[in-house]
């Protein structure tokens, strides 16, 4: 897991440098090896508002408080050369060119756009001027929109194609290659997400979430963009575009927010994008019922995402502050970065600071993606750590668990011997009654009665070792060895010890050692069944060795062991080493010439 985390880490830093590279390795590069004339913009002109006196204006000019469809003439007088066109802007308002009174072309007819858009989408277009080497006069006849009061005029550039395309390039290239990277990041990171939910849920839905982020941001700033108005001809599209992705672009930063800060209380930021998810979704039925357009609604949502940016920092210091939360602290900078974009943005918006809309909101979404980039990394780093802690935490759990196990059947031992003690002392007293009846009536039945008396007194418990816990595991064992006809031989040296927890783990290492032994025994034919263990110290070191008969089957993967009882790695080895490595020692194991050997080695100052 961790070593697909890397690669899809990796994967996404490696997307957005070459990116950054690509981008910025193409300023000033000509794409032309003979430098095209300088485009001419059309600035200085007469405009005449509903059949007014016409008066000088400087282009671009935002004309106000029209009524709907009012008749703006525009005209400038203009010498095209050979092979000169005219590139002209409208925004949401039908227009017809003319030179000389000649209608060269009318965009925003209505046969040209869907029934759901009252006015038509901004369009840009190149058209070929039908004379040149002489003076002539450029006229526009606009009519103002239908859903707003306001209309903006840019000033139309005359020049030939590869100065015009060069102009765009030259201006745009760094909007429009940017939202293109977003787009393809957004692309990118879903994907990952989707393979990496499989593994880690949360940081699938933390990689899908930035990815939905980059890539509506880039949907709107794709829409924006004038270079791809002039490239893709469909103005609706990139109006959908534009606005729908200006409309969402907080929903899914929200939602990044909540699962990569882990709020104490997230439910104000579930109710902000649960309200934005409404708003939108409201504004984009009303303009396909030709009620309201998304051109109008977008003010509301000027207003809206500020506001939703503006509350995410504030929450953001709180949880850093208020709850020392440190991926809220990794998330202030970058969600402080967005939140100044998109204030300068609408302040751009409505002050005219440029013309290039979205741009200055695009520039904070790079660095924020790039910080939030460097972000995940840090927060991959800690959910491995903490993923670690959780492993090595349940390890120890299934060692108690073992301990717990032997120590119990250490105890077991000891109840049931002294449960034997007990029924032999209250026999032995009846049988004493009986021996001294028989002895007094000098009964011939005394021999034959002390005879039979012997053969049913149990056996000495044997003392395997010095050290009383390993030697009643041991006992326990070879019990077991006995009714599943192993032979069972042990030579062991184990001093006593006061340390209970080396008493602990010593019960742990010969318990599970004896209990795979004896598993892999059983799975063998029965006069092939043996176990010799034995154990020394030398130089401060316990060792213990072990070989057992075995079917043969033994597999071993990065160190660790598979279970016979279960298709998982199991804890009976792996514990055995762990408890070996604790003592700055270890446990191998292996196949020796056809049987099971394993070999435990530990420093026991105690001992």
């Amino acid at each position: 897991m961790k070593k697909n985390l890397k690669i899809f880490t990796t994967l996404q830093i490696i997307l957005v440098l070459s990116a950054i590279i690509i981008t910025f390795s193409s300023f000033g590069y000509n794409m032309y090896q003979a430098k095209p004339p300088e485009p001419l913009y059309i600035k200085d002109v007469k405009v005449s508002v509903d059949g007014n006196v016409p008066k000088n204006i400087t282009l671009p000019y935002n004309f106000k408080n029209l009524k709907p469809k009012t008749p703006v003439t525009v005209t400038a007088l203009v010498t095209p050369n050979k092979n000169d066109m005219f590139c002209v802007k409208t925004a949401y308002s039908p227009v017809k060119i003319y030179t000389d009174d000649i209608l060269i072309y009318e965009f925003g007819k209505k046969e040209t756009y869907p029934n759901f858009m009252i006015d038509p989408a901004t369009e840009i277009y190149l058209i070929r001027s039908p004379v040149y080497n002489k003076e002539v006069e450029f006229k526009m006849e606009f009519l103002s929109p239908v859903t707003r009061s306001s209309m903006t005029v840019y000033p139309p550039i005359m020049s030939t194609f590869k100065s015009i395309f060069n102009e765009f390039v030259g201006i745009y290239k760094v909007q429009f290659l940017f939202s293109v990277v977003q787009l393809a990041i957004g692309v990118f990171l879903a994907v990952v997400s989707l393979i990496i939910v499989f593994f880690e849920k949360r940081i699938g839905r933390i990689f899908f979430w930035l990815g939905m982020f980059s890539f509506i941001s880039g949907l709107w700033e794709f829409g924006e963009c004038n270079f791809t108005g002039m490239v893709i001809k469909n103005p609706t599209l990139l109006y959908l575009f534009a606005f729908i992705g200006l409309f969402n672009v907080c929903i899914p930063l929200l939602q990044l927010a909540i699962v990569s800060i882990g709020f104490k209380n997230p439910k104000p930021l579930y109710i902000l994008s649960s309200f934005l998810t409404v708003s939108s979704t409201v504004a984009i039925v009303l303009q396909f019922l030709r009620i309201y357009p998304l051109s109008s609604s977008m003010y509301a949502f000027h207003f809206m995402n500020t506001c939703s940016l503006c509350i995410l920092s504030f929450l953001t210091v709180y949880e850093a502050v208020k709850n020392d939360n440190l991926q809220a602290k990794r998330f202030v900078i970058p969600i402080a970065i967005l939140t100044l974009a998109s204030l300068i943005e609408v302040m751009n918006y409505y002050f005219r600071f440029t013309y290039k809309f979205a741009f200055l909101f695009q520039n904070g979404v790079i660095i924020f993606i790039l910080i939030m980039g460097f972000t995940i990394g840090f927060y991959i780093k800690d959910f491995e750590t903490v993923r670690k802690q959780n492993e090595s935490l349940a390890f120890e759990i299934g060692l108690m668990e073992i301990q717990m196990s032997e120590q119990r059947k250490y105890n077991e031992l000891i109840a049931e011997n002294e449960k034997t003690l007990k029924k032999q002392r209250h026999d032995l007293r009846h049988h004493l009654i009986t021996i001294r009846e028989l002895a007094e009536n000098g009964n011939e039945k005394l021999n034959d009665y002390l005879n039979n008396l012997s053969k049913n007194i149990p056996a000495v418990h044997f003392n395997y070792c010095e050290n009383k816990a390993v030697s009643s595991i041991l006992s326990h064992y070879a019990g077991v060895c006995e009714e599943e006809k192993i032979d069972f031989k042990a030579k062991l040296i184990v001093p006593e010890t006061d340390n209970i927890s080396l008493n602990s783990d010593l019960t742990i290492i010969f318990g599970n050692l004896l209990e795979n032994a004896i598993e892999a025994c059983i799975k063998t034919d029965k006069d092939k069944r043996f176990i010799r263990i034995g154990s020394d110290i030398s130089y401060d070191m316990l060792v213990i060795t072990m070989d057992n008969s075995y079917d043969g089957n033994f597999v071993s993967v990065n160190g660790r062991f598979r279970s016979t009882k279960r298709n998982d790695f199991g804890i009976g080895l792996s514990s055995v080493q762990s408890v070996a490595r604790k003592y700055n020692g270890d446990a191998k194991f292996e196949d020796k010439d056809g049987y099971f050997q394993s070999s435990v080695y530990m420093r026991t100052d105690d001992i």
